[in-house]
């Protein structure tokens, strides 16, 4: 699997709240089911390459369809276009930021596979979870939605 032979396809959404209440604090993600693939075919890769390298990802336009999933009516911060995954085997971490409109993750051996289960997750229509930094000096979470598509019927039966 050569890191250079990926393509990106599907839709990768993130997004950020107003810093309102602590509990929506951080990094917002959710992806279609080929977005989701594509997404664990790119961590696959970067980690079989073993060694520091990163590859963008497009992000599609976040609408209110897609960040009202986990609060209705909550405006949207920021809504980067891209996003760097940098992969770094000997980083020990999962680390979010944002520069210059780009979500940059660095994330290392150790971290690889919990994201690369996330994104699972979400193509299972999971979500309503965040992975954290183990040092929360690197950065804000991220918390992982399921598509609108698939909203879970929350109610008691």
């Amino acid at each position: 699997m050569d890191v250079n032979g990926w393509n990106q396809s599907g839709h990768v959404y993130a997004w950020r709240y107003p810093d309102i209440r602590r509990s929506f604090k951080g990094w917002h993600m959710t992806a279609d089911d080929a977005g989701c693939a594509s997404i664990v075919d790119l961590l696959d890769r970067l980690v079989a390459a073993g060694m520091v390298q990163y590859r963008s990802v497009a992000l599609s336009r976040v609408t209110s369809k897609i960040s009202d999933v986990p609060t209705r009516h909550r405006p949207t911060r920021e809504r980067p276009h891209a996003c760097r995954i940098t992969y770094d085997p000997a980083f020990a971490d999962l680390a979010a930021s944002f520069d210059e409109s780009r979500l940059i993750i660095r994330v290392g051996t150790d971290r690889a596979g919990e994201l690369r289960a996330a994104f699972i997750e979400v193509s299972r229509g999971g979500g309503d979870f965040d992975l954290r930094p183990r040092d929360e000096t690197l950065g804000a979470c991220i918390s992982f939605w399921w598509m609108h598509a698939r909203v879970p019927d929350r109610r008691m039966a």
